[in-house]
């Protein structure tokens, strides 16, 4: 289980880490039950049948597209098949070169 975006935590798989990212995990979920309680009454209105008992209920069935490279993103990461890495989303115009160490 990777970390949750929100805290600096490494991305490690040891059986304290993976405790502590769960733990994570909650706080988030504390964090956005207000904002699940506000979309949990839209889709009612609206008459969607959502089982929010499913982290992904709400994913794309069609595709799910981020702009960072697949290199950035936390190796093993369960993604679904409609994940795709598009990025970077980057024309070469307006930016100056800056050096990266990508050997790292």
């Amino acid at each position: 289980m990777t970390p949750p975006c929100y805290f600096s935590f490494p991305c490690e798989s040891t059986p304290e880490a993976l405790s502590r990212n769960v733990e994570g995990l909650k706080v988030v979920g504390e964090l956005l039950t207000p904002i699940v309680a506000v979309a949990q009454s839209y889709a009612k209105k609206a008459g969607l049948q959502i089982d929010w008992n499913n982290p992904t209920a709400t994913f794309s069935k069609l595709a799910v597209v981020t702009q960072i490279p697949k290199e950035f993103d936390f190796r093993g990461s369960p993604w679904p098949v409609q994940f795709h890495y598009a990025g970077p989303f980057y024309d070469g115009k307006g930016r100056e070169t800056i050096p990266f160490p990508w050997e790292s």
